[in-house]
């Protein structure tokens, strides 16, 4: 069984999600297309929306292999596996990621123009992507919302490959994955419709859901 389209596995995922409602809770996407997902968890938490950006760094002549990702704060992950069969450095890794951190920067704070930056102090950190396949961009993002600090991290997508969430587990404090399969080599393969998300429709996103919420006071951990 496949998707119809990240709209409807957002809405699925969010029915393992509902014990959070009224729980201070908050939904973090990775942009740009697991804010799609993302958004349909927050909408049925009743819970504001955040974003993460990061960047994927390539293997230089080889585009389609990715040897690390980076994101806000220089938070760095590599993939060990690729950086060992291609013979990069973790110099040349290090020079990458300080070449994209800054559209990272950039992007994050076209972003929050359109809205503020939500606090993740102390606070239930719902984290959604579109799917995982090799898991650097959920270990940046999880090293991101840990150093915003958050208090419990919950990792929530519809496909990874089992290994990998395995390897996060250890890394955050639940994981719900709608499908754990044995291989994911394209995401696009469990999706009927998996249209390109720009910057602009990620903003218009975030600020539709803020416009809809009801406002309500946030109380800090330990009020």
């Amino acid at each position: 069984m496949v998707y119809e389209d990240r709209g409807a596995a957002g809405r699925i995922l969010a029915e393992w999600l509902l014990y959070l409602r009224g729980h201070d809770s908050v939904v973090v996407g990775v942009a740009n297309a697991g804010v799609v997902v993302a958004r349909e968890i927050a909408a049925a938490l009743d819970a504001p929306l955040d974003v993460l950006v990061v960047r994927k760094l390539a293997v230089p002549g080889a585009e389609e292999l990715t040897m690390g990702a980076v994101g806000e704060g220089a938070v760095i992950a590599a993939n060990h596996d690729v950086m060992r069969e291609c013979r990069i450095t973790p110099r040349a890794l290090a020079k990458a990621a300080h070449q994209e951190h800054y559209p990272v920067t950039r992007q994050l704070a076209m972003l929050h123009r359109a809205v503020p930056r939500v606090e993740l102090t102390g606070r239930v950190v719902v984290l959604v992507d579109d799917g995982i396949l090799t898991g650097v961009t959920i270990r940046v993002a999880i090293g991101v919302l840990r150093a915003r600090g958050a208090g419990r991290v919950i990792l929530a997508v519809p496909v990874a490959p089992a290994a990998v969430l395995r390897e996060l587990e250890g890394s955050v404090d639940q994981v719900i994955c709608l499908k754990a399969m044995r291989l994911v080599r394209n995401l696009d393969a469990w999706y009927r419709e998996f249209p390109a998300v720009g910057a602009t429709e990620v903003a218009a996103t975030l600020r539709a859901h803020a416009d809809a919420l009801p406002h309500r006071p946030h109380s800090p951990a330990g009020a």
